[in-house]
């Protein structure tokens, strides 16, 4: 099972219900989500945060959850403060979705191997 949480189209959370659940395919393990693209955030010490969508992740024979975004932007995630000191910036590709319109996206999520998304630890 997958949800998400995303804040609304100003980068604000108040009152806004950007909060989904979806179910994968059982064969193909696709899901589909339809929303608004979210506007970017302003943290707690004035810098800008990039546009995402927050994935959590749930499954039979899984211990706990698993945490992940989604960006939009390859170039705002290089200036994002929370990447900026780690050792996996060849790997920041994985939190990028494919798009060929700018307006639909294919976020394909891999648990493992050479393709293995970021998770986080929040």
């Amino acid at each position: 099972m997958i949800e998400t949480w995303q804040c609304d189209e100003n980068g604000k959370y108040f009152n806004y219900q950007g909060f989904s659940r979806r179910v994968t395919d059982f064969k193909t393990g696709e899901y589909q989500l339809k929303t608004i693209r979210p506007g970017n955030q302003i943290n707690e010490d004035g810098t800008i945060s990039p546009s995402y969508i927050l994935f959590w992740i749930v499954a039979r024979g899984m211990n706990r959850p698993l945490i992940t975004r989604m960006y939009f932007d390859e170039n705002e995630i290089k200036s994002d403060v929370m990447f900026k000191n780690l050792s996996i910036q060849d790997r920041l590709k994985t939190l990028i979705p494919y798009t060929e319109d700018k307006k639909n996206f294919i976020f394909d999520i891999h648990l493992q191997g050479k393709k293995e998304t970021i998770f986080f630890e929040f």
